[in-house]
């Protein structure tokens, strides 16, 4: 995604960066995020088949952190989106504070709740920060389109 995404950018079709992107969210991500969802509940089945009996425990967790994958892999194409605007700094901050968050979050989660706990912060950061960094997209877009009204 990033050769594509960068090549368009530096063409300056950035109408097609969006209708590329919007296709990608809708024939890729979104899917594949709802074949993912779905298999979520096949795994206090497979879990024990493949690991053995041992893995039980880990179930709820794999469970809710592959809940946390197949919401944001509906945007898979967003990390490749902003290396190719240029905008790198934006990405390693927003990643810095999420990644903040589980570190300083991650002891007290795990100590009060165990491995649930600690899966649901991992999760839940990461959904944040995915929909977070993608809200910047699209109102940097609505600006944009208004600009460009405007002009």
């Amino acid at each position: 995604t990033y050769p594509i995404l960068s090549a368009r950018l530096a063409s300056g079709h950035r109408g097609e960066v969006f209708t590329s992107l919007r296709q990608w969210t809708l024939r890729g991500g979104l899917p594949l995020g709802g074949l993912l969802a779905l298999s979520i509940p096949l795994l206090p089945i497979l879990m024990p088949v493949i690991f053995g009996r041992a893995y039980t425990p880990a179930i709820l967790a794999t469970q809710i952190l592959m809940l946390g994958k197949a919401i944001t892999l509906g945007v898979f194409w967003l990390q490749s989106f902003y290396y190719a605007a240029g905008k790198i700094e934006t990405w390693v901050k927003g990643y810095a504070l999420c990644s903040a968050a589980v570190v300083l979050g991650g002891w007290c989660a795990s100590s009060k709740w165990g491995t649930v706990g600690l899966a649901s912060l991992i999760a839940g950061t990461e959904v944040l920060f995915m929909l977070s960094m993608l809200a910047l997209v699209i109102c940097t877009r609505i600006g944009e389109l208004v600009q460009s009204c405007r002009s």
